[in-house]
């Protein structure tokens, strides 16, 4: 018995230092001038969801993509994502430089026309920016999100 109660007690503290709660991860989603700045400040991949409140793809791939766990975990870990819609009458501030959300978007897609749902990456430090337009189911995704970490890996 006197045994036991040593490894039960290590048992409880370690349970209790645990982040897993058994809970599902939940995506932290970012503005962009809060996201843009954690993103310049810890060197990190910045995704930009550009979407639409009409646009069924976007909605779609919110639901089926990143919803998912897997992808969650790999987002919340390597990158620094920013929900972004064009059509909402903010301004950004890119720089020191202050735009709205059409200007935003031309900036983000080198004034290429692009349709919704668009991710951008964008490598703070080189400011390299990539797009990949359209929907991604979940499984593409996770591709299409190692592909950006190996090119970081290989910038730094």
């Amino acid at each position: 018995m006197i045994k036991t109660i040593p490894f039960a007690i290590m048992v409880l503290l370690f349970l209790s230092m645990s982040n897993n709660t058994g809970e599902p991860e939940t995506l932290k989603w970012y503005s962009w001038d809060e996201g843009y700045e954690k993103g310049k400040k810890t060197n990190k991949i910045i995704l930009i969801d550009m979407y639409t409140d009409w646009c069924g793809w976007c909605k779609r791939m919110d639901r089926d993509t990143y919803a998912k766990q897997e992808i969650i975990k790999i987002i919340n870990k390597d990158f620094i994502a920013i929900k972004f819609n064009p059509e909402k009458p903010f301004t950004y501030d890119v720089d020191g430089t202050k735009v709205n959300g059409r200007q935003l978007a031309g900036l983000l897609a080198n004034n290429r026309s692009v349709g919704y749902p668009s991710n951008f990456f964008l490598f703070p430090k080189s400011k390299k920016i990539f797009l990949e337009s359209g929907y991604q189911d979940a499984s593409r995704f996770q591709n299409t999100l190692n592909k950006y970490r190996e090119l970081k890996k290989q910038e730094d």
